[in-house]
């Protein structure tokens, strides 16, 4: 019985997290970034600040969810039986797995760059906004594919080897 309340915990964090950073990524993307770059009573520069506000006010949160995810995702691959290790195919899960996580790897680095690299080139202020609002769109959709992934690792994890 505690082995089933530690895995419905970890699955539990696993899935708050995930839906903490990615549901973060669906609002800014679809709602709040389109809201303030179609405002015009907003000046450019006032703009900027605001998404920085945004960003520096999320950015404690995504961070958190990172080694949250990546440490209840061990666990959880573990308790699979599937689980290799890993970037070690040696099934379908291990592989659906795999790519989830260089997936994972890719959204962190870009939740990097736009946190804590964006600030340090020197851009026009219509030129930032441009690159970060792609950089929420690219990893809103790395982070749809995730869970994508994360659907099709529950079916092969559960599945008979």
């Amino acid at each position: 019985m505690a082995e089933e309340l530690v895995f419905g915990l970890m699955e539990f964090l696993h899935t708050l997290f995930a839906t903490i950073w990615i549901g973060g990524l669906l609002i800014l993307a679809l709602i709040v970034f389109p809201i303030i770059k179609k405002n015009e009573s907003i000046e450019k520069k006032q703009k900027l600040i605001i998404m920085d506000n945004i960003k520096n006010r999320l950015s404690p949160i995504i961070y958190l969810s990172i080694v949250v995810l990546f440490i209840t995702g061990l666990l959880l691959g573990k308790h699979s039986g599937q689980f290799a290790g890993l970037f070690i195919i040696t099934n379908t899960y291990s592989l659906v797995i795999t790519i989830k996580h260089v997936l994972v790897i890719v959204m962190a680095i870009i939740a990097i760059v736009r946190s804590r690299l964006m600030d340090r080139f020197k851009l026009e202020p219509d030129r930032k906004m441009k690159i970060m609002g792609l950089l929420i769109v690219i990893n809103m959709i790395l982070g749809i594919a995730v869970l994508f992934l994360s659907g099709l690792s529950v079916a092969f994890g559960t599945a008979a080897p």
